[in-house]
């Protein structure tokens, strides 16, 4: 930075979220092996069909999300996505991160790491204070 000689600033260490857009033509094959097998990483179609399983025979329609499972938990070993396209192509998206490891309290559409704060949720659902803003929209 100009004029500081002497500065040190932090760095920060983040890891973000990895995540493909993917367009593939009708029955194409599409192979990925960049993550490595200690993050999660899951597919969700978008659009068209996709087959993720073993024979790549059994397609999923639009709007699926698909876990992926690895065969370790290594950070050094990276096992192989295949998928390939339904007769319409598939469109889908490829996210991928280092879990969180961190307890998961799921209710229907909201999810939050205690059963208490789950609670909490659907209090203030129930007494309209959920979503804070400074103006809330009146209904």
């Amino acid at each position: 930075m100009p004029g500081s000689g002497n500065c040190l600033l932090p760095v920060l260490s983040v890891e973000l979220p990895f995540d493909l857009d993917v367009d593939l033509k009708p029955d194409s094959v599409w192979t990925y092996n960049e993550t490595p097998n200690d993050h999660t990483l899951f597919l969700y179609l978008i659009d068209g069909t996709l087959a993720a399983d073993e024979a790549l025979s059994e397609f999923e329609e639009k709007a699926c999300a698909m876990l992926m499972s690895a065969s370790s938990g290594s950070s050094s070993e990276f096992d192989e996505v295949r998928v390939k396209a339904g007769p319409g192509g598939a469109r889908f998206l490829l996210v991928a991160a280092r879990p969180l490891k961190e307890p998961v309290a799921w209710g229907g559409p909201i999810v939050m790491n205690i059963g208490e704060e789950l609670n909490e949720a659907f209090r203030e659902l129930d007494e309209r204070t959920f979503i804070k803003h400074d103006k809330p929209l009146e209904l």
